[in-house]
C-alpha cells in the first residue's frame, strides 16, 4: 500500500479501538482477532501487528490521523507534524518524560 492518508489513519484508529476492546475486555484471542479483522490485517499488516501488540496504539493512530489531516489541509508542515508526533510518543512511552513535565507543571503552579 502506498503512503497512508488521513482517512486510512482514521479507519485504523477506529479498528484499533474495536480490536483492543475485543482483546482487553472480551478476551478474544489474537488468532480469532486475525480472522475477525482480516481485511484490516491484510490491508495494513504492519499496523495490525502494532494494534495487537500495543494497547496504546489506538491513541497513537488517532494522533497520526489528526496530524496527517492537518498536513493535507495545509495547516501544518511535515516538520511540525513530526515534532508533535514525537512529543506525543515521548509523553506516552517514556515515564521519565512524563515525570519531567509534571515537575515543570508543579513549579509553575507554585509560582
Amino acid at each position: 500500500m502506498d503512503k497512508l492518508n488521513s482517512q486510512n489513519f482514521a479507519e485504523l484508529s477506529i479498528a484499533a479501538r474495536a480490536i483492543r476492546e475485543d482483546m482487553d475486555k472480551n478476551h478474544v484471542p489474537p488468532d480469532v482477532i486475525g480472522k475477525k479483522y482480516k481485511r484490516i490485517a491484510d490491508t495494513y499488516p504492519t499496523y495490525f501487528d502494532m494494534i495487537v501488540k500495543d494497547p496504546n496504539c489506538g491513541d497513537v493512530l488517532t494522533v497520526m490521523a489528526n496530524l496527517v489531516y492537518k498536513r493535507e489541509q495545509g495547516e501544518i508542515t511535515k516538520e511540525r507534524a513530526d515534532v508533535e508526533l514525537g512529543e506525543f510518543m515521548a509523553q506516552k512511552y517514556i515515564p521519565q518524560y512524563r515525570d519531567h513535565l509534571k515537575r515543570g507543571q508543579d513549579r509553575l503552579a507554585q509560582g
